[in-house]
């Protein structure tokens, strides 16, 4: 197609979609993952395909780059023996009263800890790496006694004395969240290219490999420190307990103990084959019977939260009773309204999640009124 007839049709289809002609977009449009696989698709193709031209004479662009690849002499590569030396952004920057402060592009970055103290007013070396922009690589002008330092992390506003990071950071302020990837697509050749081994001098090695083990170090120290955090905040969030200022190692084992035995009691206490519902006898009048429903709807509302389901405040029968009596618009003790008020708290029951495993069973969620025999019936749901 030649563009006076592509431009149309996109305009076309563009008016289609926006005028919701169609059932979705994908009907006409390939969405970003399926354009990404087309797009590699037709590389692909182009790559395996010969060329006629002068440069390639018959050859696909594959085949031409691993026949004039250099294997007798191959190239080298720079890896972690010596990095720094070609890293993306090496700067000679002073260390102010704020730590290390720089801009890449419109991104601030900013380092301090204990070591860049030491440094104020000195003019230092920043080793950065912008697939790693959480951790900075600092050495003096001589590009000796390297140190790794973090940079300095954003603090939510809502954060609260005790928090972790705001106790972290309580004399810092981070300027921007955690660097982002850019997200591309690599074409890779059909061979693994083969290269010679870097032959740095001494000097240059023992940096690097000062460098490497300080930022291995800080990563693995990172990755447990945020492992446990998680952990803590799991184990805390389900116990209904704050998180405490200072995370002790003995205070995460009880509480992860404590998580294991609720969740152990909500499983015995919720599982159909163990948990055994009484339908207990509700006394001879209409006011009794309403308290019943209003109890029973209170009990299946709050096995509900062990399947997941979520309400906005606490649950108990006089909230219920309140909340039951705004939907229907008049005392649940009104005898008049008597049936009209137990439609509605029964059909409240059945529609729980426990009152519809029941329903599914054949078991019985609540009394009739009619049955006032004063005797229980017992249903396991």
């Amino acid at each position: 197609m030649n563009a006076e007839i592509v431009r149309p049709a996109t305009k076309q289809a563009i008016d289609d979609v926006q005028a919701r002609r169609v059932a979705h977009p994908g009907e006409l449009f390939l969405s970003f993952d399926e354009w990404n696989t087309e797009l590699a698709a037709i590389i692909d193709r182009y790559n395996a395909a010969s060329q006629d031209g002068e440069v390639l004479q018959g050859l696909s662009p594959d085949e031409a780059f691993e026949t004039c690849w250099p294997h007798d002499n191959p190239p080298a590569r720079f890896d972690a023996t010596c990095w720094h030396l070609v890293a993306h952004y090496v700067k000679q920057v002073p260390v102010t009263t704020n730590g290390i402060c720089f801009r890449v592009g419109s991104r601030k970055f900013v380092f301090r800890n204990e070591r860049t103290g030491q440094d104020r007013g000195k003019q230092v070396l920043a080793w950065f790496d912008p697939e790693c922009p959480e951790s900075l690589c600092v050495t003096d002008l001589n590009r000796r006694h390297p140190y790794l330092v973090e940079r300095s992390t954003k603090v939510d506003f809502l954060a609260a004395p005790g928090d972790p990071v705001f106790e972290r950071e309580l004399s810092n302020i981070a300027a921007h969240s955690a660097y982002p990837k850019a997200r591309f697509h690599v074409l890779k050749a059909r061979f693994e290219p083969t290269f010679r081994r870097n032959v740095v001098d001494i000097e240059t090695a023992e940096t690097a490999g000062a460098i490497r083990s300080q930022r291995e170090s800080k990563a693995a120290e990172q990755k447990q420190a945020g492992a446990q955090l998680a952990k803590a905040r799991a184990a805390y969030g389900e116990l209904g307990a704050p998180l405490p200022r200072q995370l002790r190692p003995e205070t995460l084992d009880a509480a992860q103990k404590l998580q294991q035995l609720r969740r152990e009691y909500e499983s015995e206490k919720l599982t159909p084959s163990k948990r055994t519902y009484v339908l207990k006898p509700f006394g001879s009048g209409r006011r009794e019977y309403v308290d019943y429903l209003v109890k029973r709807l209170s009990e299946f509302r709050a096995g509900g939260k062990s399947f997941g389901q979520k309400f906005s405040g606490p649950i108990s029968p006089h909230i219920t009773k309140k909340i039951a009596a705004s939907q229907i618009g008049c005392d649940l003790y009104d005898e008049s309204r008597f049936d009209y008020v137990c439609r509605h708290l029964k059909a409240k029951i059945d529609a729980t999640i426990l009152g519809k495993r029941n329903a599914a069973k054949g078991t019985p969620n609540y009394h009739e009124f009619e049955a006032t025999a004063g005797t229980a019936t017992v249903g396991t749901l």
